[in-house]
């Protein structure tokens, strides 16, 4: 199953998710989401065209994910008001996933993980479409990306617009990676001790192995 954005999907009406209903039923949702500008938001972007700058998809992805997580639907007009105004559906060439991570793992440290990317075409035009890119928020945050040659920055999403982490938020996020580290390895050998006295250690060899999630979130 993959990652659900519900608040995204459901202003756009959408019943399944972005990245595994069907062409058509996720092509109609951006549609609903034109007819009713629907307002861009710290988990949503809309861009008329495609990054030409591989250093700016990565900025992009990283303020998602130092963020809230969310969605950015290229292909899709704003018209300056930060709102789905038009379709300005975007020519789906082969192998814009890989060039998107690729972009990202160059230019964030550490790499943003977890980065779906899903083109929709266009009913009328299968060559042309939009393209969906979602960022989970993420749990190894804060993420740097190169401000200049000299200078990294920890961009972050807020409203509609990229800004950057001051440095008491930058703090915040360290200290909360290594308390989910610490949290994460505390659960597993909760769990390990308890699991311990079922085990006929006497005449057999046990190798335990725990599994934690790599983003955070629900599974219903």
């Amino acid at each position: 199953m993959a990652i659900r954005f519900v608040r995204v999907e459901q202003m756009f009406g959408l019943r399944g998710g972005l990245f595994d209903g069907e062409d058509a039923d996720v092509w109609t949702a951006v549609g609903r989401a034109i007819d009713a500008e629907v307002p861009e938001a710290p988990d949503l972007d809309f861009k008329r065209v495609w990054w030409d700058k591989a250093t700016e998809m990565a900025k992009d992805c990283a303020a998602l994910a130092n963020g809230l997580g969310g969605v950015i639907i290229v292909g899709v007009d704003d018209d300056h008001r930060d709102v789905a105004a038009a379709w300005s559906p975007v020519p789906l060439t082969r192998g814009l996933d890989l060039t998107l991570q690729q972009a990202v793992a160059a230019n964030t440290a550490p790499k943003v993980p977890g980065i779906l990317v899903r083109a929709v075409p266009d009913p009328a035009d299968p060559a042309r479409g939009v393209v969906i890119v979602g960022v989970p928020r993420s749990p190894v945050a804060p993420h740097a990306h190169p401000v200049n040659r000299e200078r990294l920055g920890y961009p972050i999403r807020r409203s509609t617009s990229t800004d950057w982490l001051l440095e008491y938020e930058i703090a915040d996020r360290y200290r909360s990676r290594f308390d989910l580290a610490h949290s994460q390895q505390d659960r597993a050998d909760d769990v390990r001790r308890a699991a311990l006295p079922a085990l006929d250690r006497a005449s057999w060899v046990w190798t335990t192995v725990a599994l934690v999630p790599s983003a955070t979130g629900s599974l219903p």
